[in-house]
C-alpha cells in the first residue's frame, strides 16, 4: 500500500512496477509456471492423450487447442488414489489447415515442451476433414508414427452433425 501511496504522490522515481510490460511479463512467468507443473505430473504419469481441435480467432487465424489427458496414481499412507486430470495447454496458430502443416506443428509443440510421442496412448479431434478424414489426414498420420496412439471422436462435434441430419434431412451426405 505504501509503494502504490507514494507512486501516486510522483515520489517513486523511475521504475514503478505498474506499468503494462511488468504486469504482461508476471502474467506470462505465473502462466508458465502452471504449464510447466502440469507437464511435470502428465510426464510423471508417463502416458497421455492429447485432445486437438482447431478454430478461426478473430484475426482469421487457425489456432489449434492443445488439452492433454493422463491418469496419476499417488500413494499415502497405504491407500491409492488414482486421479485422472485434463489440462488445456496452449493455443497453437496453424498456418494452413492441411494435415502435413498440423502434424508440423503438433510434432513442434511436443518436441518444444520435450513430450514423447511414443507416451501417447490416445488422440481426439475434431471432425474436420483434415483431422479424421477417410485417407489422409492428421489422425493417421499419428497413428504411422505410434500405432498405440488409439483415436477416439468427439462426442461434442458428432451431437452438431446429428443434429443437423435430424433436422434438416435435405443435407443429409
Amino acid at each position: 500500500m505504501e509503494h502504490l501511496h507514494r507512486t501516486k504522490q510522483g515520489e517513486n522515481k523511475g521504475h514503478n512496477y505498474l506499468g503494462k510490460e511488468t504486469k504482461n511479463e508476471i502474467i506470462h512467468l505465473i502462466g508458465s509456471s502452471i504449464t510447466n507443473n502440469i507437464l511435470l505430473m502428465m510426464k510423471s504419469a508417463k502416458y497421455y492423450s492429447i485432445i486437438l481441435d482447431c478454430t478461426q480467432d478473430i484475426s482469421k487465424v487457425d489456432q489449434m487447442t492443445v488439452v492433454v489427458r493422463f491418469v496419476q496414481e499417488t500413494r499415502l499412507d497405504g491407500v491409492y488414489d488414482v486421479r485422472t486430470w485434463e489440462h488445456f495447454l496452449e493455443f497453437l496458430p496453424v498456418p494452413y489447415s492441411l494435415y502435413s502443416t498440423l502434424m508440423q506443428v503438433v510434432l513442434k509443440f511436443l518436441e518444444d515442451k520435450k513430450i514423447l510421442l511414443c507416451n501417447m496412448k490416445g488422440q481426439g479431434h475434431d471432425n474436420g476433414e483434415n483431422m479424421k478424414g477417410k485417407k489422409f489426414n492428421l489422425q493417421k498420420l499419428i497413428s504411422d508414427i505410434n500405432k498405440r496412439s488409439f483415436y477416439v471422436p468427439h462426442r461434442s462435434h458428432s451431437l452438431n452433425p446429428s443434429l443437423l441430419n435430424m433436422l434438416f434431412p435435405c443435407f443429409r451426405q
